[in-house]
């Protein structure tokens, strides 16, 4: 069930994690060109981003690192060869780019080739080396690669030294005409995974976080 411990600890202790906020996916289209689609797209995800703005704001202020893992898209990649997903966040295109509004917090940007931030990519020796004690994820999709890191990390909680993970609810969500079912399902079943709290907003950390 949900973690419900407050949990004191130093701002290096404490890691923000994004999870693929990046154009492919909140935008339906090419800036300028609504001939060239972003065939994962759905604008209707922009009404997290505030919040996610918010949230790297309140990071930033306490000097909690941020990571950030992003699609970056080859065409024989499993997710599009096997899986049969559409074309999207392709290298070294403006999809598989951080939405504007994040890049000023400049965070560290770890390329990912599946649905799993974990795998075959560089954040297993990112958390060696970091520790932290705390994890924070945001961004999309609550029923895929969140969820994936979510469960991920309490897997390998033990092993990384991680106490808890942090999920605000209005910093997450996922697409499609369901969007609304879709994320109370994953809500749901995040609520069972062990070190986690799920929080209504990313503006209750402060009720949850003690930072000495």
């Amino acid at each position: 069930m949900t973690d419900k411990r407050i949990i004191s600890c130093d701002a290096n202790e404490i890691l923000g994690h994004g999870v693929d906020p990046l154009n492919g996916f909140f935008f339906g289209h090419y800036p300028g060109r609504p001939d060239v689609k972003c065939l994962l797209g759905d604008e209707r995800m922009q009404r997290i981003v505030p919040n996610m703005i918010g949230l790297n704001v309140y990071l930033a202020a306490k000097s909690i690192d941020c990571i950030v893992t992003a699609d970056e898209h080859d065409p024989d990649d499993d997710e599009i060869k096997i899986a049969g997903l559409p074309m999207h966040c392709m290298k070294n295109t403006w999809e598989a780019e951080l939405i504007d509004p994040l890049k000023i917090f400049n965070p560290r940007i770890i390329a990912k080739k599946t649905t799993n931030s974990f795998i075959n990519t560089g954040l297993m020796q990112y958390l060696r080396n970091k520790k932290p004690k705390v994890v924070i994820p945001y961004g999309v999709c609550s029923n895929i690669c969140v969820m994936q890191a979510v469960i991920t990390y309490s897997a390998l909680a033990e092993e990384l030294g991680i106490e808890k993970i942090i999920i605000p609810m209005d910093c997450v969500t996922t697409f499609g005409d369901d969007f609304e079912m879709d994320d109370k399902y994953a809500f749901k079943v995040l609520g069972y995974v062990p070190r986690v709290e799920i929080i209504g907003s990313y503006k209750n950390l402060n009720e949850i976080i003690e930072i000495n």
